[in-house]
This record gives structure tokens, C-alpha cells and sequence, in this order.
């Protein structure tokens, strides 16, 4: 499965919550639009729990989740999406 593929199947919660954490992040516990939503990207990796200068309950997108909202917005906008159909394990750059 390709990254692309994968966050075209995320819910809208998880598209919602990936979106907020790429643009706004870290977030904080209480701002995740959606806690499935985060729990579904963190059990992909697109997501992860951190902890901000000794403070817990945050939350950050990953490189692979950057790339997936990158590839999300770039379909919907109708450019190509060429560079995010590689295999999900290999889309992050060497």
C-alpha cells in the first residue's frame, strides 16, 4: 500500500486531525479535532505522542504524515502525486 492510498482511506476525523497537526501542531490533548481520528494516525505513523519541555499530552505529525497531508492536498488540487505512490515504508527520503 502506497502513502497516498493510505491517507485516502484515513476517516474524516484523521484527515481532520493530521491537517491541524501538520499546520498547527504540536497539539495539545484537549485540541485534536478528533481522538480516534489521533489514535488511528498514530497506529500508522503518521502521527505520535511527544512530550513539550517536560509537558505530556501533545501531539505531532511525522515526516510521514507531512507527506501524506502534502500528497492529500496536491490530489485534491489535481497536481501529481507521482513522488507519494511508493511503497508506505519507503516514503520518506533516504
Amino acid at each position: 500500500m502506497t502513502l497516498i492510498d493510505v491517507v485516502t482511506s484515513l476517516s474524516g476525523g484523521a484527515i481532520n486531525t493530521l491537517r491541524a497537526a501538520f499546520k498547527a501542531g504540536p497539539l495539545d490533548d484537549g485540541d485534536v479535532p478528533s481522538k480516534a481520528g489521533r489514535d488511528e494516525l498514530v497506529s500508522l505513523g503518521l502521527m505520535v505522542k511527544v512530550i513539550i519541555k517536560g509537558d505530556w499530552g501533545y501531539n505531532a505529525c511525522t515526516y510521514k504524515g507531512a507527506y501524506g497531508v502534502r500528497g492529500l492536498d496536491e490530489k485534491v488540487a489535481g497536481e501529481s502525486v507521482a513522488r507519494h505512490h511508493q511503497p508506505l515504508d519507503k516514503a520518506l527520503p533516504g
